[in-house]
């Protein structure tokens, strides 16, 4: 009996250890295929046939972008990608309905499965009162090489719409992250985007000082919000120079006004920046906050040089593998019959 409750005690713990490391990590979505240079414009309506078509070189879509102006009224822009198949374009799925705002529209939709270099089109119409909202376009001197602009029953084949395919394949790396309460740290060189809107309000009043608290060592960050209500989070970019060499150090949804950046050297000073974004476009800079780490500061669990790397990553949109689950349920079994195992032994002992 002895034996039977060791060997099962040990089977248990190596499948409990097994399991934690086999998680489904999510690769990193990005733009995939786009078209920026439209300066004209071209009405979305209720009926007609509004689309761009487009050949992804990712096996995954998940978001697509469009630049759009707003008309007056209270317009509802419809979204959706479509497959050409023999000829004709079939559903593929819905990116839902927003209502209309001028600049880039961000359209979140199910991970979606597409052929690479298929023909796949963004189909757009609009809902609702007043005039029809406006998709910006270069009708005759489009450069995308993949696809073309239709409107109404005209093809444009020299002409594009402003747009942005995101998407992935799933055994993309993704990049190492952190995810804490305050936001994600990145080990991302990612700098301020020269793709500015005015459309977006900037943050304010940045502060930047050094914190002690418990789990939350480093230099904490806090700003007023955009008052531009429509955008996906915010940015944080750090340098050590004044005024310039910033890269993204982190970022948070639109709710969250403070970031806390653990991975720092005592004695050093630091600068922030912060930036509202929305899809891939920013705000202006946040004004400039400092704070230097103190010279008796320890080291955080965090302070790992950006190259190093980690036995494995972990995404923010992390999820057990079904194998993972699998083990997991045969380690609540074997505990389960441990556990009756003792029972009995200790009954028999009374």
């Amino acid at each position: 009996m002895k034996k039977a409750i060791y060997l099962l005690s040990g089977v248990a713990l190596i499948l409990q250890m097994l399991m934690l490391p086999i998680g489904k990590v999510s690769a990193a979505s990005e733009v995939i295929e786009q078209y920026t240079g439209g300066t004209g414009s071209s009405t979305i309506s209720e009926s007609t046939r509004t689309l761009q078509s487009f050949r992804p070189s990712k096996s995954k879509l998940d978001k697509i972008q469009v630049e759009v102006t707003a008309q007056g009224g209270t317009r509802t822009i419809n979204c959706s990608i479509k497959a050409q198949v023999s000829g004709e374009w079939q559903d593929l799925v819905s990116c839902g309905s927003q209502n209309q705002a001028s600049g880039w529209m961000t359209f979140d939709f199910t991970d979606t499965d597409v052929t690479v270099g298929a023909r796949y089109a963004i189909f757009l119409n609009s809902s609702g009162n007043g005039s029809y909202p406006l998709w910006k376009w270069d009708q005759n001197s489009g450069t995308y090489p993949n696809g073309y602009a239709i409107h109404e029953s005209t093809e444009y084949l020299n002409g594009d719409y402003n747009f942005k395919v995101w998407g992935y394949n799933p055994g993309d790396q993704t990049t190492d992250q952190t995810v804490t309460e305050q936001g994600t740290s990145s080990s991302s060189k990612e700098t301020p985007s020269s793709n500015i809107s005015s459309s977006i309000v900037k943050p304010s009043e940045l502060k930047a000082t050094y914190s002690t608290e418990t789990n939350k060592q480093g230099i904490k960050s806090t700003w007023k919000a955009s008052t531009t209500t429509s955008i996906d989070g915010y940015k944080i970019f750090r340098s050590e120079t004044k005024g310039k060499n910033y890269s993204k150090v982190g970022q948070t949804n639109k709710s969250t006004v403070e970031y806390v950046g653990q991975t720092s050297a005592a004695g050093k000073t630091y600068y922030y920046i912060v930036r509202a974004y929305k899809g891939s476009v920013e705000s202006a800079s946040s004004n400039e906050a400092n704070a230097t780490v103190p010279t008796t500061a320890t080291p955080s669990k965090s302070t790992k040089p950006a190259t190093e790397t980690a036995p494995y990553s972990v995404s923010s949109s992390f999820e057990l593998s079904p194998l993972s689950w699998y083990l997991a349920g045969v380690a609540l079994i074997l505990t389960l019959i441990l556990v009756w195992l003792i029972y009995r032994r200790h009954k028999k002992q009374t």
